[in-house]
């Protein structure tokens, strides 16, 4: 999340956008939390990506 607000800021995105951005990336990652644990997107693979 730090790298993302970084390059956010580098690109000089709007606070809104930046917000919404967080938004759907922890969305993303909380519907692919397994047993409580956080997986990192390059762990994920085809068929969950999809879902």
């Amino acid at each position: 999340m730090e790298s993302f607000h970084r390059t956010a800021k580098l690109r000089h995105l709007a606070a809104n956008t930046i917000t919404c951005y967080r938004d759907w990336i922890e969305d993303f990652l909380r519907f692919h939390r397994v047993n409580g644990q956080w997986r990192h997107p390059r762990e994920l693979r085809g068929p969950e990506l999809g879902a």
